[in-house]
């Protein structure tokens, strides 16, 4: 899984493309993250965000989540995904996702492994609007996910959903955290993602790993180059520097632009089960309320989010690299490593060509 040598793209190129690597970018993010509530009834010791089978009190309301999703397809955003937690607690599943439905959204439900996702559960959810189901993985056989998970069936639980959405008509999406038990069977799990017939395959890298930049950037090449060969797609979550291996591999090919990346704030959007607004999942910082802050506005024009989006703003590596636009760096890690939101991804190891003159 060697990486692909550079191209010598330049800053001026890495600007042109800057519209067709973000359409909309500033004014809305292309996904909204609900976590609708941190109840479950699993074992998620391993990825966080739950509560136990209990709901939080102050949980957003049946009103307050179809308000949130009608601001949502307002703001121009095509995609919501409802998280948790286990959404399917939620006595009122079915009326939000019909609801989202309702006003525009395409609609993917981050499913957990769990008996409460029963195949008539499934197949209402279909009818009233569901468009797609998203099932952890995070091993390539029984053993390495449910070490994982901590608990044995939690592999063959997953399988069962996967399948059970599959029988229903529901696209199906796996997604897998990236870890020290599992990151030399990347290419054995990609095999397995197309034999389950996912149609997109999701790949976490979370802001703590303890890879190495030479392991990420391997490990990119291969997910690059896993997407190439059509089974599936392919997204690589607290990875925007994926954009960039995208086009490095297809310049070195004589292509054009290809890939996209939705970073922190920039593309992604995140509100929590008590209604903070934060640009994702793992950059936890609060923009606002959605019961007392307007959701476009605080995309569009709270600081946070701006300063985000602004790659020219960034120090660093990242600040001066030619495929700032594109990717970005991951915010979210920089934060968590350097304690600012403008500091270089310490996980990227490209190095600039060379270094431009930054903006005052």
């Amino acid at each position: 899984m060697a990486p692909r040598p550079e191209t010598g793209m330049t800053a001026a190129s890495n600007r042109q493309r800057k519209r067709r690597a973000s359409p909309g970018a500033d004014l809305h993010p292309h996904t909204v993250i609900w976590e609708t509530t941190q109840a479950c009834e699993g074992d998620c010791r391993q990825h966080g965000g739950c509560s136990g089978p209990k709901h939080h009190p102050d949980e957003l309301t049946t009103r307050e989540g179809t308000a949130l999703l009608t601001a949502i397809a307002a703001m121009g955003t095509p995609e919501v995904q409802l998280g948790g937690g286990d959404p399917a607690l939620r006595h009122d599943l079915l009326a939000l996702v019909s609801h989202a439905r309702d006003v525009g959204l395409a609609v993917t439900l981050a499913a957990s492994s769990t008996p409460t996702m029963t195949p008539k559960r499934l197949a209402e959810l279909k009818r009233a609007g569901l468009t797609r189901v998203g099932v952890r993985i995070d091993g390539y056989n029984a053993e390495t996910h449910d070490a994982r998970h901590g608990r044995e069936g939690a592999f063959a639980e997953a399988l069962r959903l996967l399948g059970d959405a599959d029988a229903v008509g529901l696209e199906t999406r796996i997604k897998t955290t990236v870890h020290a038990g599992n990151d030399r069977h990347l290419s054995t799990m990609s095999y397995l993602v197309a034999e389950l017939g996912a149609a997109s395959w999701a790949v976490l890298f979370e802001p703590g790993t303890t890879l190495s930049p030479a392991r990420a950037e391997e490990l990119w090449h291969a997910l690059a180059a896993f997407g190439e060969r059509g089974d599936f797609r392919v997204h690589a979550l607290g990875a925007p520097a994926l954009a960039r291996v995208r086009l490095q591999r297809a310049a070195a090919r004589g292509l054009g632009d290809l890939g996209s990346s939705h970073n922190d704030g920039g593309g992604l959007m995140f509100v929590s089960h008590v209604g903070e607004i934060t640009p994702s999942p793992w950059l936890p910082l609060s923009a606002g309320n959605v019961r007392s802050d307007d959701l476009a506005r605080t995309y569009r024009e709270h600081a946070l989010f701006v300063g985000l989006r602004d790659a020219d703003s960034h120090d660093g590596r990242c600040g001066v690299c030619e495929f700032r636009v594109v990717c970005g760096g991951s915010r979210a890690r920089a934060y968590r490593s350097h304690g600012s939101l403008r500091a270089s991804d310490p996980l990227c190891a490209h190095v600039p060509p060379e270094p431009r003159q930054k903006r005052r």
